[in-house]
């Protein structure tokens, strides 16, 4: 992180202090704004998606395969093709969809956008994915500490507020074994 980035993480900690009267206040503020963040990663990979936005940056993170390709299917372009294709409105912005995912934090309730010809697929947190990455390495790490799974679970409520099976626990053990 870099210093202009640490002093204003600073100075929003010293902000929530001062404003969060307890534990619960601070923590629900700090969701907030992880949501938030989220949201704009996900509009930002959306927009590089669609060409409104064309940083080498973003271009390098996201790579060749995110921007969608105009042609029609079925191998060259013929000239019938180049008319429907001009005919046919550009690929553009189409709401959004409510996405539960689980994370350090607890469980967040996220809007992800979505694209009219359903090509974008986000990389920060992927279709059907319903957990923020670091997440499953915390539970393996309390796993390779040598605790139960029920022990994992009991660990996961109380810190998070979220109820989790021992199923689910056993299964990113799995996944990330």
């Amino acid at each position: 992180m870099d210093a202009s980035l640490q002093l204003r993480a600073e100075q929003l900690a010293t902000e929530f202090a001062s404003q969060a009267s307890t534990a619960e206040e601070l923590n629900g503020l700090i969701r907030l704004m992880m949501k938030s963040a989220l949201e704009r990663m996900l509009n930002t990979e959306l927009d590089v998606h669609l060409g409104r936005r064309g940083s080498p940056q973003a271009a390098a993170v996201l790579g060749p395969e995110s921007v969608a390709d105009e042609r029609l299917p079925g191998g060259p372009s013929s000239p019938a093709d180049d008319a429907v294709a001009a005919k046919r409105p550009p690929n553009r912005k189409n709401g959004k969809s409510t996405k539960r995912v689980q994370g350090s934090l607890g469980e967040l309730t996220i809007d992800t956008p979505r694209d009219r010809d359903g090509t974008f697929e986000p990389v920060l947190i992927p279709k059907h994915q319903r957990r923020v990455p670091g997440f499953d390495e915390k539970i393996m790490a309390l796993y390779t500490k040598g605790m139960t799974t029920r022990d994992i679970q009991e660990i996961v409520q109380e810190l998070y507020g979220v109820e989790v099976s021992s199923t689910l626990v056993s299964e990113i053990t799995a996944d990330l074994d």
